[in-house]
C-alpha cells in the first residue's frame, strides 16, 4: 500500500472520500502532522519498536556521550572492535544508577601505556541522561575501544511529497497510527457527528494496540475542552 491510499482509508472512515474529491474537509497534510505526532508518541511510549544494536566508538575519559548516534542507550551489551567483533561481554559488569551526580561536557584524558590492552570493566547507564553512559577504566587517549549498544533511534519524520511512498500498513504501530490520525481529525471537528465519543474511542484504542497506558500530558482536547 502506499501511504496515499493508506491516509484514504482514515478518510472513508470520516466520509471525506468522495469519488475524485477526496480529503476535502480534512486535508492530507492534517493527517501527514497527525501521523507524525502519533510517532514521537509511539516512541516515547515504545522505544522497543525503533530500537537496532548499534557499533559506537568511545571518547577518551569515562563519560561517553553517543547522542549523534542514538536519542538513548537501553544497554552497553558488549565491547567490540570497529567490525563488530566481540572482545567481551559486558553482561553483570553494568551497574545502573538512578541519579544524576554530575554534568559533564568533556572527556578527560587520562595517559598510559600504549602497549597495554585497554578493556571495560563496567559500563553504567544513568536513566535520567539519555544516551549517556559511563565506562571503567575511563578510555586512554591513546587508544580505539567500541561497544555495542542498545540504541533508541526517532522516527523519520513524513511530509505531503512522501504520499506515494510504500507504507506497511500492517505494522503495529501504524495500526496503532491510523486510530490516532482518526481521533485528531475528530477533535478539530466540532460539528462531526458524536465526534466526541468517537474520538475517546479511536484515541484510547490507540494506546490499547501499544499495550501501554496513556499519561495525562497526552490528552488530545478538543477546541471546546481547550
Amino acid at each position: 500500500m502506499i501511504l496515499f491510499d493508506w491516509f484514504r482509508t482514515v478518510a472513508f472512515a470520516l466520509n471525506d472520500d468522495e469519488p475524485g474529491r477526496p480529503f476535502q474537509r480534512y486535508p492530507v497534510k492534517d493527517m501527514v502532522a497527525a501521523y507524525n505526532d502519533a510517532m514521537c508518541l509511539v516512541a516515547k511510549y515504545r522505544p522497543d519498536l525503533f530500537t537496532e544494536l548499534r557499533i559506537v566508538k568511545l571518547t577518551a575519559g569515562k563519560y561517553q556521550d553517543v547522542r549523534g548516534c542514538c536519542v538513548n542507550v537501553l544497554d552497553v551489551l558488549e565491547q567490540t572492535d570497529a567490525q563488530g567483533n566481540i572482545i567481551r561481554s559486558l553482561e553483570g559488569a553494568r551497574v545502573k544508577q538512578t541519579t544524576v551526580k554530575r554534568n559533564w561536557k568533556k572527556a578527560s584524558c587520562l595517559r598510559r601505556p600504549a602497549d597495554e590492552s585497554y578493556l571495560i570493566l563496567t559500563a553504567n547507564i544513568d536513566r535520567n541522561l539519555n544516551g549517556r553512559f559511563t565506562i571503567e577504566p575511563p578510555l586512554p587517549c591513546d587508544t580505539d575501544a567500541f561497544v555495542m549498544v542498545k540504541c533508541v533511534q526517532t522516527p523519520c519524520p513524513l511530509n505531503e511529497a512522501q504520499q506515494n511512498m510504500e507504507f506497511d500498513n500492517d505494522c503495529s504501530h501504524n495500526v496503532a497510527a491510523w486510530h490516532y490520525v482518526l481521533a485528531r481529525m475528530l477533535s478539530g471537528d466540532q460539528f462531526a457527528n458524536a465526534a466526541g465519543g468517537d474520538k475517546t474511542y479511536h484515541y484510547r484504542t490507540f494506546f490499547d494496540i501499544l499495550g501501554v497506558v496513556q499519561r495525562q500530558e497526552d490528552r488530545i482536547e478538543s477546541p471546546e475542552e481547550s
